[in-house]
């Protein structure tokens, strides 16, 4: 596996994901509903020779854009009826897992401080942001690279990540919290690559977070339905800024 610095770029995606299947895993304690259902399976090594065969060659010619650029796409965006704005912090639904997430002990002890750099840590290595749709139920984010290769890597990390912290056991004030991470390669209207993390927890049964990331030129963009979170509906926002992001570096 891959260890990830401290510049590490996959941390717009996996932080985002982390973030949001703790706050799935932790909401659990104030009572979960619903169906029991089975995470999909992690792809594992099949997915990253997958990765390999697939990463399109580095292109030095791309226009890798600038975080107000980024910023304008963002701000730009409208899918499923819902607009979004640009923010330069967590959520509060975020920040209150991350804290929690802080004061827990975790089984594997390593995952906890990959999770905690990767989520409290701006990426150092492109140009990013995120935004929050107006009913707060759509994330959306871009990371802008100067190759290719580099938004491919940033891709391969999630994978990377996932064969550390696919399994998590944390006991959070005296309560023991169990949380899956899965991923597995998806299609992506436009997208040269894409994957799709979805966190459960046992705690919340038949409530699963799904966050879809993908690589469209020298792009990495991330989307996630938030309520009532769906395969389906994290796959739209995704296409859209795989859409938004192509026509603004055409």
């Amino acid at each position: 596996m891959k260890h990830l610095s401290p510049s590490r770029p996959s941390r717009l995606a996996v932080g985002g994901a982390a973030a949001a299947g703790l706050a799935l895993a932790l909401s659990a304690c104030s009572g979960g509903s619903g169906e029991a259902g089975k995470p999909a399976e992690q792809n594992g090594d099949g997915a990253e020779q997958a990765a390999e065969e697939t990463s399109a060659p580095a292109d030095t010619a791309l226009k890798q854009l600038n975080e107000d650029e980024i910023a304008d796409v963002l701000n730009g965006l409208t899918h499923d009826g819902k607009s979004f704005a640009t923010f330069d912090v967590e959520p509060p639904a975020m920040q209150s897992a991350i804290e929690q997430f802080k004061q827990a002990d975790v089984e594997p002890a390593a995952c906890k401080d990959v999770l905690i750099e990767l989520m409290t840590m701006p990426s150092a290595d492109a140009p990013n942001k995120s935004a929050l749709s107006d009913d707060n139920g759509y994330t959306a984010a871009i990371a802008s690279f100067e190759t290719n290769d580099d938004a491919t890597t940033a891709l391969q990390n999630i994978v990377d990540t996932n064969s550390t912290c696919h399994n998590m056991k944390m006991t959070v004030a005296g309560e023991s919290i169990e949380m899956e991470m899965s991923v597995d390669f998806i299609d992506v209207p436009g997208a040269g690559q894409a994957v799709e993390t979805i966190t459960s927890s046992p705690m919340a049964p038949g409530t699963k977070q799904h966050t879809v990331s993908a690589v469209v030129k020298n792009g990495f963009v991330t989307g996630s339905a938030i309520h009532d979170s769906t395969t389906e509906k994290s796959v739209g926002i995704t296409t859209e800024l795989v859409k938004a992001y192509d026509e603004a570096t055409s």
